[in-house]
């Protein structure tokens, strides 16, 4: 249940900082153009669309360390 609550606070801090990272740049102008001079693909990388996807991935490995599941703890027999 540990690795459960890692992994769960984990993914939701790392959801959060990429949402962030994509409201930051899609309300700043010069951090857009600076992005697309830098790094021109980052308009694929950087909007909603990849929030949305990233975070249902998040969401189903995280859902994979329930008990029961294939990521879970495994009670050890000694």
């Amino acid at each position: 249940m540990r690795r459960t609550l890692f992994a769960f606070i984990q993914s939701s801090i790392i959801a959060a900082f990429y949402t962030g990272l994509v409201e930051e740049y899609q309300s700043n102008l010069s951090m857009q153009h600076w992005v697309r001079l830098v790094f021109p693909t980052a308009k694929y990388i950087l909007n909603w669309e990849t929030v949305l996807v990233l975070s249902t991935l998040l969401g189903l490995i995280t859902i994979q360390f329930l008990p029961g599941r294939l990521l879970a703890e495994r009670k050890k027999i000694i």
